[in-house]
């Protein structure tokens, strides 16, 4: 096991996970929790990459080492997570640049500015000869 991942995540490691399972729940995964007759026993569920199947682990009955292995979690998902996000915001960007350029190239046309890319230039005129040639 990466000793890295250990010191930084030492309530996930204690569930004995391999470095494939890690990837994995770098991705998705969860703390799930179901009852028991009296007891709340708490399970990490995530869907392992190489069989692409759900795999479960039992984590505890007891609530606390649940929470903190949610927490390790999230701290693990972390990255993934800021990456979707601002996929998801470069991606809002784009359509917001689209519409309003869009918008405003009704406003252009007839004048001596266009579009080259999302700035606004105006258009380039021909050069007049210097010395008289044509």
């Amino acid at each position: 096991m990466n000793k890295k991942l250990d010191r930084c995540f030492p309530h996930l490691a204690s569930l004995r996970l391999s470095e494939t399972d890690f990837d994995s729940l770098a991705q998705q995964g969860f703390v799930s929790s179901e009852k028991r007759g009296q007891t709340t026993i708490y399970k990490l569920r995530f869907r392992c990459k190489q069989s692409q199947r759900q795999c479960v682990r039992y984590v505890s009955s007891d609530r606390e080492i649940a929470d903190a292995v949610s927490a390790d979690l999230a701290r693990l998902q972390q990255p993934a997570k800021n990456e979707a996000r601002l996929r998801r915001l470069n991606a809002e960007a784009r359509r917001v640049l689209r519409d309003t350029k869009r918008r405003l190239q009704p406003l252009l046309d007839g004048t001596d500015f266009q579009f080259h890319g999302y700035e606004i230039r105006e258009q380039r005129r021909c050069a007049t000869p210097k010395h008289g040639r044509t």
